[in-house]
Parts: C-alpha cells; structure tokens; sequence
C-alpha cells in the first residue's frame, strides 16, 4: 500500500509540472506582448510546446525530481529545483538556436523565472498537504527535549529529517537562564527543568528526552526525578563516550540505564 501511494504522488507530482511546464511558456509569452501575441509568433510557439514540456519532464525525471521525498523538503531540495529547472530552459534554448527557431530570447527568460516560482510553490503545497494530512491522522507522539545545546539542537534536526511522521517535537528546557524564552533549531525554549511538570501537562507531553551527553551522574538523576514526576516516558541521548567509541548514534535513543546515573 506504501509503495503505491509513492507511485501515485510521483504520478500527481509528474502531472502537476506538466501542467505548469505548459502554462508558463504561454504566460511568458503573453508578458512579453503585453497581451497581444503576433499570430505569426503564437503559431511558432504552439508548434514547439509539446517537445518543450517532453524535454524538461525528461530532464526533472533524470534529475531526481520525482525521486524526492517532499514531506521532508530542505534547502538542498530547494536547489535541486532550481537546478532542474535551469538545466532543462538551457537545454529548450541550446535546440532553439541550433534549429533556428525564433522563440524571443525574453521569452526563455520570463519562463525560467515563471517555472521556478509555481515548481517550487506546487512542491511547498505537496509538503504542507502532506503535513495536514499527517496532523490531521494524529497518532503523532509530542516529544520534549531536556538540553537546548548543541546536542539538543542536532537531535532536533535529526528527528524532524527522519521521524517527523511520528514524532512531534514540542519545544526544550533548559536551566540557562540566557536561553529562556529563545528558540533553538526554530522550536520554543519552553522554561527549565524545574518546569517539567508544568510544561508536560500544558503541551501534553508523551516522550522526555534528556540530550545532554556531557551530563554528570548528578545531573542526570535530578533531571531524571523531575522527569518521573510527569508520568511522560522518559529517554536519554548516549553518552560522549558512547558516541566516540562507536557504541550508539545520536538518534539511538533508549531508556535511563545504571551507568547514566553513575556517570
């Protein structure tokens, strides 16, 4: 069933930029003649639109464009996108002039700009779809995270890449007084670790997890009293010397064991 709904939304995907690939030219050209299109230039222009959008269909297919997963979309999908597109514009331009047909230059130009706007805005609205349609399922698990450090802010970014369908990350806490009320990785310091109480029944908080590798035994066991407090289920980040020696990865979160607390 998973593997037919990706083939459909490359398929919804693949039909979307046909679509867009057929309009814009057409836009780009109206633009250009502020309205009134030569009937001479129209022809011209309906004769090459079909191998036009076949050529860049072909090009964002090789490129990976329909290969992508968009509900996780990032900077260096945004660039694939500008990519594709500029590759398949250079590619209709290089076989105008090799074929000598006089498409207004302007025109290729007005295209690119208009391709790469309503491309990227049909990718921003596949991903918020997406997004709705996860939120609106439920079954996502609110997630808050102990240590708004860099630890806390890779970790972040490890689970919204990879886990962001079944997790929802809520916010930090963190006893820095300097980092209250800040935001770290775009998401809420929400108070420090006396708060934990507080913060996991307002935000209905279903996971805890303690992502200060550097921690003390100490620590760990304060923070871990305040966590068993909330009733939430409580996890923590491995250790420095877990992560050095290969033992465990960032994103292995498991259950507190004797030897955090004896760190």
């Amino acid at each position: 069933m998973t593997y037919l709904k990706l083939i459909r939304d490359k398929l919804k995907l693949l039909f979307i930029d046909a679509i867009i690939l057929a309009v814009m030219p057409l836009a780009a050209l109206l633009l250009r003649f502020e309205g009134v299109v030569p009937a001479a230039e129209f022809d011209i222009f309906r004769a090459c639109l079909p191998w036009m959008v076949l050529i860049s269909l072909a090009i964002f297919y090789f490129y990976g464009m329909y290969h992508r997963i968009w509900h996780y979309a990032r900077m260096r999908d945004l660039i694939a996108i500008v990519g594709a597109v500029t590759l398949s514009q250079a590619a209709i331009f290089i076989l105008t002039v090799l074929l000598s047909i006089a498409i207004p230059r302007s025109v290729m130009i007005i295209t690119w700009l208009l391709d790469l706007g309503a491309i990227g805005a049909s990718r921003l609205m596949f991903k918020i779809n997406l997004d709705l349609v996860t939120e609106s399922k439920g079954g996502r698990e609110n997630l808050l995270i102990v240590g708004a450090g860099d630890a806390g802010a890779m970790l972040a970014r490890e689970l919204e890449q990879n886990d962001a369908a079944t997790i929802s990350i809520v916010g930090f806490v963190d006893d820095d007084e300097k980092k209250q009320k800040g935001r770290l990785a775009g998401f809420p310091i929400l108070g420090t670790t006396r708060d934990l109480p507080a913060v996991v029944r307002k935000h209905k908080i279903d996971t805890i997890v303690i992502a200060i590798p550097s921690a003390d035994g100490d620590a760990v066991r304060r923070i871990d009293r305040q966590c068993r407090k909330t009733g939430a289920n409580v996890r923590i980040m491995p250790g420095i010397y877990e992560m050095i020696s290969g033992e465990a990865g960032m994103g292995e979160l498991r259950e507190i064991r004797l030897e955090d607390l004896l760190r």
